[in-house]
């Protein structure tokens, strides 16, 4: 389940490069990035005359995950990326 899913707007996240590095060499980084719903996007589009033309939620593949377990969360639970393409 993803939670606070209809919460949107601007979040913060932690991440590291590498989870092999030891924890006190380990150098952590802070991204902001900003959340919509899928009805937010679809709507501000068709709002402004576009029309949609295609929709993708790509997830990693089973080989990907099994090489890098925590893409498993974007296979399983939810899409990391969302793309739309659309024309006017």
């Amino acid at each position: 389940m993803v939670a606070n899913y209809f919460t949107e707007g601007p979040w913060q996240f932690s991440w590291s490069l590498s989870k092999e590095e030891k924890k006190h060499n380990k150098k952590n980084f802070t991204s902001l990035a900003f959340h919509r719903t899928l009805a937010t996007y679809v709507n501000e589009l068709l709002e402004v005359g576009f029309v949609l033309k295609k929709l993708k939620e790509p997830k990693p593949s089973r080989a990907a995950c099994e090489q890098n377990p925590r893409l498993k969360v974007a296979r399983d639970v939810a899409p990391s990326f969302l793309f739309l393409q659309a024309g006017k």
